[in-house]
């Protein structure tokens, strides 16, 4: 399970998506079409969910102080996006990787687990080390003088990660901002919730 009860919520100034402000809203800055336009209807990933309907973490997020983000995250319908996401993921370059700070004696074709924050191999493909900290929201020097690029060795199910949407959205909207992870360009990013297994597919130096 998450800890979505003991996570601060960050206030992002989200409107109610059936609020005059919520139809004009750009619904695409949290990674997701307006819950009434004709994409969403269309894919089906979103829907305004009766209480009874609501899913255990839209739960737990109405258990904290409801923000106009935490109301915008209760209308999602997380099982169905989760669903589209991990399709997402089956697609080239789309694979899910985790980025980290290399520890000594770590190289190519190393077995590790891992969990915290992933992205796509899309958007670490071709960094260099420190270009490779502004794209994952990382403060520079973050990564040291060397960083491990690991792909997982399968895909995570729906009850192993959590969505974050992108990363120009402080700790993907559930945590305060840190001075370690200043606001990124707008990568992909999903957060792990228990260890998966993966091997490091490439180590970046200064």
């Amino acid at each position: 399970m998450n800890n979505w009860s003991k996570r601060p919520l960050v206030p992002l100034n989200v409107p109610h998506p059936d609020s005059p402000a919520g139809r004009s809203f750009d619904w695409s800055s949290l990674g997701v079409p307006h819950p009434n336009s004709a994409a969403a209807r269309m894919l089906g990933n979103i829907e305004v969910s009766p209480p009874a309907a609501r899913t255990s973490e839209r739960a737990a997020v109405r258990a904290v102080n409801e923000t106009p983000y935490a109301q915008a995250v209760r209308t999602l319908d997380f099982s169905v996006i989760k669903t589209i996401v991990i399709q997402t993921w089956s697609q080239p370059r789309k694979w899910p990787v985790k980025v980290f700070k290399r520890r000594a004696g770590q190289k190519v074709g190393d077995s590790v687990e891992v969990d915290g924050f992933i992205t796509t191999e899309q958007s670490a493909a071709g960094a260099s080390l420190r270009e490779l900290e502004t794209r994952m929201g990382f403060a520079s020097g973050y990564l040291g003088d060397s960083a491990a690029i690991c792909r997982l060795d399968r895909l995570p199910t729906a009850p192993e990660f959590d969505l974050r949407f992108y990363n120009n959205i402080h700790g993907g909207g559930v945590r305060p901002p840190d001075p370690r992870f200043p606001l990124g360009p707008g990568y992909p990013q999903w957060e792990l919730l228990r260890k998966i297994p993966a091997h490091i597919t490439q180590i970046l130096s200064k």
